[in-house]
């Protein structure tokens, strides 16, 4: 078997562990490395030139499978290029569905498109008249990612790993000032942006052993998703979004529950039912700080309670999130990628296995 990744993500590492894995199951692997970035598809011409050589090097490996990583890297007149190897075309659309206005005209010249997102996303392409998508949340390494859980001692800490830039994501800074009061150790922020006064900045965090050594002086790591209504006053808006609730299992939740760290995300109680849980401490929803926030804070002062919370994430990483398995459902995807067998679909990771 021999399988293309073309292009990839700001976070580089999630082909790379891909590419790891597919290689593990036994596969030929061949990756072009970046190709593109932003989310506009390149000029119709001239054709920027690191796509040009990816796409002859593509031809060139001769794959039964290409998975594109970075969608926006190719229009309709490229994939047709890929056509010529006789391969089978699929695409992962990591940002589902914000960028949808880009990529409708491309999604049905695929033979599959992987999302990361819910049964919510999933109807909406089949809304719009595309082929039916699976889901292909974000996975990672579970032999390079280790567990550490939460090291924290000292009054209940709180810390937020993200960015706090831009129209969409600069409310997080108010939301997490907001919970500040049920946090005695405070809230320290890791990340770019205006981090407000009142909270602490911790600086950025640069590969996964900072982000180990740092996070896990906290009790808990607090998730603020993006909610897909904020988007309706950009250029991405579409009718349904208010509808969709929000990103649900992002590539940070994922190396959270491999680290087994306790993770509360803070949601809408209008999106609670839209999220879907890692593990039993990672979506404990509240919709502002209260009684039920400060109870909860009272527990991870316990670091028994903590330790339990963190190794049930990751077991639940390891039974549905690892690198490992997304390898292994890519592989049978190309073998049967209409997905009939639901028995797969739950081995593989296609579904949660705490969400049904």
């Amino acid at each position: 078997m021999r399988v293309a990744l073309f292009g990839e993500i700001l976070e580089h590492k999630v082909v790379n562990d891909l590419h790891r894995a597919l290689v593990a199951e036994g596969a030929t692997v061949f990756s072009t490395g970046p190709v593109w970035s932003g989310h506009m598809f390149p000029p119709i011409t001239p054709i920027p030139e690191a796509i040009d050589t990816a796409i002859i090097q593509v031809n060139d490996f001769k794959p039964d499978l290409i998975l594109v990583i970075r969608q926006s890297a190719l229009r309709p007149s490229q994939i047709k290029r890929l056509r010529t190897t006789g391969a089978k075309i699929f695409v992962w659309l990591p940002d589902d569905p914000v960028l949808y206005r880009v990529y409708a005209q491309t999604i049905n010249e695929y033979d599959l498109s992987l999302h990361c997102g819910g049964k919510p996303i999933l109807q909406f392409y089949d809304r719009h008249g595309h082929k039916p998508g699976v889901r292909f949340p974000f996975w990672a390494d579970n032999t390079r990612i280790p567990f550490v859980g939460s090291q924290a001692t000292g009054p209940v800490s709180a810390a937020f790993f993200g960015l706090l830039t831009g129209r969409i994501k600069a409310d997080r800074g108010t939301i997490l000032l907001s919970l500040k009061d049920s946090f005695p150790g405070g809230i320290t922020v890791y990340g770019r942006g205006d981090i407000p006064e009142g909270l602490t900045e911790g600086g950025y965090l640069n590969g996964e052993a900072q982000m180990a050594a740092a996070l896990s002086q906290h009790h808990v790591i607090l998730n603020v998703p993006q909610v897909f209504s904020t988007y309706m006053e950009t250029r991405w808006a579409q009718p349904e979004f208010p509808k969709l609730g929000h990103f649900e299992i992002t590539s940070r939740l994922v190396q959270m529950a491999a680290l087994g760290l306790p993770t509360l995300t803070v949601a809408p109680r209008s999106i609670m039912n839209n999220f879907s849980a890692l593990g039993p401490l990672t979506h404990q929803q509240v919709s502002k700080a209260g009684a039920k926030l400060n109870r909860y804070s009272k527990k991870l002062a316990d670091h028994t309670y903590r330790q339990k919370a963190g190794l049930s994430l990751r077991t639940t990483f390891e039974a549905g999130f690892t690198s490992q398995l997304r390898a292994q459902y890519l592989l049978h995807l190309y073998n049967d990628p209409n997905c009939t067998n639901t028995l797969q679909k739950r081995r593989y990771g296609y579904r949660n296995p705490h969400h049904k």
